[in-house]
């Protein structure tokens, strides 16, 4: 066994180091499969398995991606009714980027609690509460989006992101809690973000909504670290570098020897 490059030969090494068959009819055939994917996942994810102050970026994991941030909106009037979740619009909301506003924050002008659209059908938008403000059939409004979708392959960012419109170029992370206090929603504005924070696994939001020009785009780029397909017992190659790989091997061997209450483990 000298080739080790594809998840099959990664796994039979490990199968023949624990003394085990590699031909399918071990009976830790299939749990090998489990601890290959357990030990590429401890790996890919920067290493503390091996050790708690390892938590390494690895350059084989990095990725680029783009964002394209969206202007607000403010076209027309829209209906609001105190104590009623619904919001009807003159006029159906349409924004540059996206299909729809559902996501977007409403802010109705003179009132201070900023809303979020939950749904909406033509120009018809149910919200996330009930409205609070003074009912009103033409109350002027800013629709606004904070919150975008990171590549679905992504883990984690890396670093700040980048802009280049208005002269910025780095926006750094920060807590959702920290954004929550130096950014509420009541006072943020238009503009190139300076900082996002991680809403959950997949969403960022940043604390500026963009250009306050309709129709004005911003790209913003990002790096970050991806996610590795689960390996299988295929010719399939994972992202860990050639020269690396028996590590691996080494991993799911400490793990079926623990299994087999081995002294050699």
């Amino acid at each position: 066994m000298t080739a080790i490059s594809t998840s099959a030969e990664i796994k039979n090494l490990a199968l023949f180091n624990a003394s085990e068959k590699t031909d399918g009819s071990s009976d830790l055939d299939s749990q090998a499969d489990i601890y290959m994917n357990r030990a590429y996942r401890e790996m890919y994810m920067g290493g503390q398995a091996f050790d708690p102050e390892i938590n390494e970026t690895w350059w084989w994991m990095k990725a680029e991606a783009s964002l394209i941030l969206d202007g607000n909106i403010t076209t027309g009037t829209v209906s609001v009714t105190k104590n009623s979740a619904t919001a009807t619009f003159s006029a159906t909301p349409t924004p540059t980027v996206d299909s729809t506003v559902a996501g977007w924050h409403l802010k109705i002008t003179g009132h201070p609690d900023i809303f979020k659209v939950s749904s909406i059908v033509t120009a018809t938008a149910t919200l996330d509460t009930v409205y609070t403000g003074t009912t009103a059939a033409t109350a002027s409004y800013t629709l606004f989006k904070l919150d975008y979708d990171l590549s679905t392959s992504a883990i984690k960012i890396i670093g700040p992101m980048t802009a280049y419109q208005e002269s910025k170029h780095l926006i750094y992370g920060m807590s959702e809690t920290e954004m929550n206090y130096n950014y509420p929603l009541g006072l943020v504005s238009s503009g190139v973000p300076s900082h996002y924070s991680q809403v959950d696994e997949n969403t960022i939001r940043f604390n500026k909504w963009g250009s306050a020009t309709a129709g004005t785009i911003i790209r913003v780029d990002y790096d970050y670290l991806r996610l590795p397909t689960d390996l299988a017992d295929d010719s399939v190659e994972p992202l860990v570098p050639k020269q690396y790989r028996h590590v691996l091997a080494d991993m799911i061997t400490f793990y079926l020897l623990g299994d087999k209450n081995s002294a050699r483990q």
